[in-house]
Order: structure tokens, then C-alpha cells, then sequence
């Protein structure tokens, strides 16, 4: 089975979206996926995160694939769970201490952070 092959079987597994880590994962080198992506079967959305063009593209889920260990909090938090009746204006998440949060607070996100104990 090609590269190509198991990389679209990949991603139809995980509903339209692969990680870069993903593809290296199942021995993929990363350059299929640039190759993909040329040819218009799959789409960049944001660095180490591909999509098929038919996927929805769900920010939020997108997020936490790209960062695993931030957990979303606050009001970010109740309106996933459908307990307020209005979107945030701002995502608020908490990570360990120490998990770059620069290039998180510069994506917009509001971020606090705990002590891993």
C-alpha cells in the first residue's frame, strides 16, 4: 500500500483531520503531506494540523489537538457544557505551569495556569 494510500485511509479514520505527529506515527514521512496538500485533497489549517477540504473545520477541536494538555475553563468551559446561553468573546484555558503560554495568549486565548500537583 503507497504512502498516499494510507495517509487518506489515516485521515478518513479520524474524521477529516491529521496531525502531523499522527502520519509520523504510522511511519508516514511528513512529506505526503505536503504532497496532498498540493494537489488540493487536503488542506494546511495551522502548523502540524491538516484537514480533509469537506471537514468542518471546529476551532475549538482543533485546539486541543494541537495542545493536549490544555483543558478548557471558565466560561469556555460552560458554554461547551450548555450551562450559559452566550458564546465567549475570548477562549479561556488552563495549562501546567510552564506550558508556553506565549504562543497561546498570542493566539487570543485567555490562559491560566496550575501547579501540576
Amino acid at each position: 500500500m503507497s504512502y498516499t494510500t494510507q495517509l487518506l485511509d489515516l485521515i478518513t479514520k479520524q474524521n477529516g483531520l491529521v496531525l502531523t505527529r499522527d502520519a509520523e506515527a504510522a511511519g508516514i514521512p511528513r512529506y505526503y503531506l505536503t504532497l496532498l496538500a498540493r494537489q488540493g485533497l487536503i488542506e494546511r489549517v495551522s502548523h502540524g494540523i491538516y484537514v480533509s477540504p469537506e471537514t468542518f473545520e471546529d476551532d475549538l477541536y482543533m485546539l486541543q489537538a494541537r495542545s493536549p494538555q490544555l483543558i478548557f475553563s471558565h466560561e469556555t468551559a460552560l458554554y461547551l457544557h450548555d450551562l450559559t446561553d452566550r458564546d465567549p468573546i475570548t477562549y479561556s484555558v488552563t495549562v501546567p505551569v510552564g506550558y508556553h503560554n506565549r504562543l497561546l495568549t498570542d493566539g487570543g486565548l485567555q490562559v491560566y495556569s496550575v501547579k501540576k500537583e
